[in-house]
């Protein structure tokens, strides 16, 4: 007699990785035209502002940036891990993450304008940076409410939420900053006029699957916050990397320095759409995978994919930036370009760094992207301080893409070890 079960499990097989395929393209889809949009709306800002202006723009918006990756401390990720192993009901997950968000948005807010005034040099007025800081509530309701679509394997609905806030965007861009010339305050002012409705529809969305109030119950907060503490100093030191260049390009060098960086980097993390669409998909999987190792093991395809893919965009963007760069934004902004083309080798280091990420959070192993990220902070920091008083923005562009590199090999190496040690039952 035949048995059914090997083709059943077969099938079944197939039609988990079709399933992830689509949630793929979904994702990417929303990527490609949040990119799109976004693209469209610094190109306006860069005209509008100039090099200096756009610089001074990044410099202000960093600090919100850095406090909001840190007040979402880590309940997106944590959030999608536990409604997965469905511990706990829906419903009190939920009331314990609306408590959570109102705590951080106040804290996180206030944080930020201080830290803001003592780091300002008279650059910016006291509207500029409450404006600044006002963004962190609308960027933590995103946040927290991402994390319940996608725990809930909600893929489509959570492309929602990176679509709409870049188009809003661009439409009181348009008002506010080319027919009103409101400068710096027109490009806040519409980031906040497009976090509005998109946080409004996120509460309702949620609200028609459980009834919104605030709760606390002690053992669902510890749950949380002991996993998405580990979460969110993994992104937060990240994060920091990320940007710690941006910080120090202004304290050795100037905001028209900063101005030209910011182009390069905008352009260079092109590449890393790529991972945003593949490891959204991989995370929400993983973490409702009921065999981790198996699951690990069909990640290295999407791996494979992605790193080719990336590559084949960035050889792209460095052959064409020396003409599409100037075009695009001006001749004052031609500086960019060997900034853009010294970044990218780190960009596509962290292809792989990101889509392993993605799975290491989903097994609820967030610790190691500390462990990896660490070293390449230490080593950003270290060669920023080298590199750019004497190349200014291509230094900071060499330090930063040696760092990405090591990151993205201390974290393979760590992660081959890890899913040996699932393989073989010992964790």
């Amino acid at each position: 007699m035949i048995s059914v079960t090997p083709i059943l499990k077969k099938i079944e097989r197939a039609l988990t990785t079709k399933k992830i395929i689509q949630d793929v393209l979904k994702v990417f889809s929303s990527n490609i035209l949040t990119l799109g949009v976004s693209f469209v709306s610094s190109v306006l800002v860069a005209r509008n502002l100039g090099v200096q202006g756009k610089g001074l723009l990044t410099v202000l918006l960093v600090y919100p940036s850095l406090i909001m990756t840190l007040s979402q401390m880590g309940i997106r990720q944590a959030s999608v891990y536990e409604i997965g192993r469905k511990k706990f009901t829906y419903a009190n997950i939920v009331k314990n993450i609306a408590t959570m968000f109102l705590i951080m948005s106040i804290l996180g807010a206030v944080g930020c304008f201080f830290l803001i005034s003592l780091t300002n040099q008279g650059n910016f007025t006291t509207p500029m940076m409450l404006l600044a800081v006002l963004t962190i509530p609308f960027g933590l309701i995103q946040a927290y409410t991402g994390g319940i679509f996608l725990g809930k394997e909600k893929i489509g609905l959570s492309t929602v939420f990176g679509w709409l806030p870049p188009v809003l965007n661009l439409l009181f861009l348009v008002f506010l900053v080319i027919i009103l010339k409101m400068g710096i305050i027109g490009v806040l002012l519409s980031t906040l006029f497009a976090g509005l409705p998109v946080a409004a529809y996120a509460i309702y969305k949620v609200s028609r699957e459980v009834k919104l109030d605030l709760g606390f119950d002690k053992e669902i907060f510890k749950s949380l916050l002991s996993l998405g503490a580990v979460y969110a100093l993994a992104v937060f030191i990240n994060s920091l990397n990320y940007r710690i260049d941006i910080i120090l390009l202004e304290k050795l060098s100037n905001a028209k320095t900063v101005g030209l960086y910011s182009i390069g980097v905008n352009f260079a993390e092109l590449v890393l759409q790529v991972p945003a669409a593949i490891g959204l998909v991989i995370f929400s999987r993983s973490s409702n995978a009921s065999n981790s190792a198996e699951f690990s093991k069909k990640m290295i395809k999407p791996l494979r994919y992605g790193l080719l893919i990336g590559i084949v965009i960035a050889l792209l963007i460095i052959a064409i930036s020396p003409v599409l760069i100037p075009f695009i934004y001006s001749q004052r902004f031609s500086g960019s370009v060997p900034m853009l083309q010294l970044l990218m080798p780190g960009i596509i280091a962290l292809i792989g760094y990101k889509i392993i990420g993605f799975d290491l959070a989903g097994k609820g192993k967030p610790w190691v992207s500390v462990f990896s990220s660490i070293p390449g902070l230490v080593v950003n920091i270290i060669l920023n301080f080298i590199l750019i008083p004497e190349y200014g923005g291509k230094g900071a562009a060499i330090a930063s893409s040696i760092s990405y590199t090591v990151m993205a090999l201390v974290q393979w190496v760590v992660y081959k070890r890890i899913v040996k040690k699932i393989k073989d039952k010992k964790i």
